[in-house]
């Protein structure tokens, strides 16, 4: 049998999952958490030996794609099915899970989804037993789908931001005015400035010079270019626009946007079918007005069920992080539009990744390939993008510094420190927290043994050796 890709459609319903009930065709069903867009996440976690079917990979898309497939169930046998289209005018049936719950193809291979397990497994044909090859929770693969890291999120036109079904997950939330724009530049400063104290750090997520960046109230905006009135991308890495509910004129909206040539934030007009990032925002409460600009608050939930860092800036809590919502507050899913020509005639609603490609809205962390910086710096402070630091700074019988900001320490984050010249034992690294935050219960932790590493991951509060 050919080993080839997998992509899985999984729904957090258990009626969807467990045998039992009847399910009806559910590819548009609200409920669906869209799994075929992580696909290298779902390679990782099955060590990329998944299942091809009659030499046909089991690629559930949506029905836009060019492969339409289908998962349904059957009254008259009990049976699930995942079915491909002919081409024509039906589905045949590709594999179907049986009355035990398993899903069936030709090959002695088997996808068991049983309660909230689902497992790979292949039969043993002399021993005539079924062997688990793999096995993964339901309820942690969504998890972790859900909270992939957004890189750019989604961008979303003016009628998907003003529709009536509610982009927001509750009404104490809400798509940014003009005004709410001009509140957050008097808060800063000036516009000729605020660009830059909003802006993301580096040049991961921006085009170098990224000029001005500082990021000072850990608003982290970025590049996530946007779309033209015509479906047309345009430049991600260089410009950062975001929406507002306020009409300049009866075709037109007001939004704001950043540059990577300067730290100013500009102030414009688009059309309503173009596409951009969003932020949403709140009123602080009395209590977050004392905090200090920059201070991480509640996180906030969306519709689809994702979490986003928020922070406070003067009378306000924005987003720290661009929307990556697929959902409407009532359930229903806001239009994933690929096509140019539809996008264009768009006046309902719609969202899309840059280029269509859900590798712009998502950065992929758990995908096997992890981002890697060389720290050759006797002092050196964590960043956003970090994952792994290989220590490689030179001077002997030095200690080089590591410093974890409060900024990252978020529910979730893991962090891989490594002594990759193997000189720690006389060339020290010392890591220690920027706040209150502790290591294991330590302010510090000291890596001194030659090629050593520290990985840890944080709970949202302290952070803890793994």
């Amino acid at each position: 049998m050919a080993i080839t890709d997998i992509l899985l459609r999984i729904t957090t319903n258990p009626d969807l999952v467990t045998k039992g009930s009847v399910l009806t065709n559910v590819e548009g069903d609200a409920n669906m958490i869209e799994v075929y867009t992580a696909l290298k996440e779902l390679k990782a976690m099955f060590d990329g030996n998944t299942i091809e079917v009659d030499g046909i990979p089991i690629n559930i898309n949506d029905l836009s794609g060019t492969e339409k497939w289908r998962m349904s169930y059957d009254s008259s046998t009990g049976e699930y099915r995942i079915s491909q289209y002919d081409g024509v005018s039906a589905y045949d049936t590709i594999l179907s899970i049986d009355t035990d719950g398993y899903i069936m193809n030709k090959e002695n291979t088997r996808l068991a989804v049983i309660g909230n397990q689902i497992s790979i497994e292949q039969y043993d044909i002399v021993n005539e037993v079924w062997e688990v090859a793999n096995c993964v929770n339901i309820g942690d693969l969504v998890d972790r789908i859900r909270k992939r890291n957004v890189k750019y999120g989604y961008l979303y036109n003016w009628y998907a931001a003003t529709n009536v079904a509610e982009i927001t997950s509750s009404a104490t939330w809400g798509v940014p005015s003009d005004d709410d724009w001009a509140t957050l530049v008097t808060e800063l400063g000036t516009a000729a400035t605020v660009g830059g104290l909003l802006k993301e750090k580096g040049t991961i997520h921006w085009k170098s010079p990224n000029t001005g960046a500082t990021n000072a109230v850990n608003f982290s905006a970025v590049a996530g270019g946007g779309r033209y009135l015509n479906g047309v991308f345009y430049n991600t890495t260089e410009n950062g626009g975001y929406l507002s509910i306020t009409e300049y004129d009866r075709s037109e909206i007001y939004i704001r946007y950043m540059d990577d040539g300067d730290a100013v934030l500009y102030r414009d007009h688009y059309d309503k079918e173009y596409g951009f990032s969003l932020r949403l925002v709140r009123d602080a409460t009395v209590t977050e007005q004392t905090y200090s600009d920059g201070t991480f608050c509640d996180v906030y939930t969306g519709n689809d069920g994702r979490q986003y860092r928020t922070v406070k800036i003067g009378t306000q809590v924005w987003m720290a992080e661009n929307l990556a919502e697929t959902k409407y507050r009532d359930g229903t899913a806001i239009p994933n539009i690929t096509d140019a020509t539809t996008w264009a005639a768009d006046s309902t609603g719609a969202r899309c990744a840059y280029d269509n490609n859900e590798a712009n809205a998502f950065d992929f962390i758990n995908n096997g390939t992890y981002s890697v910086r060389s720290v050759e710096e006797a002092t050196y402070d964590v960043e956003e993008t970090d994952c792994i630091l290989n220590v490689t700074y030179p001077t002997t019988a030095a200690v080089t510094s590591l410093t974890l900001p409060t900024a990252e320490c978020y529910r979730g984050r893991v962090i891989i420190i490594k002594d990759a010249s193997g000189n720690a034992n006389t060339n020290n690294i010392t890591v220690d927290t920027e706040g209150s935050e502790t290591i294991d219960g330590a302010n510090t932790y000291t890596i001194n043994a030659n090629y050593g590493v520290l990985r840890l991951y944080s709970d949202g509060e302290n952070w803890f050796i793994i």
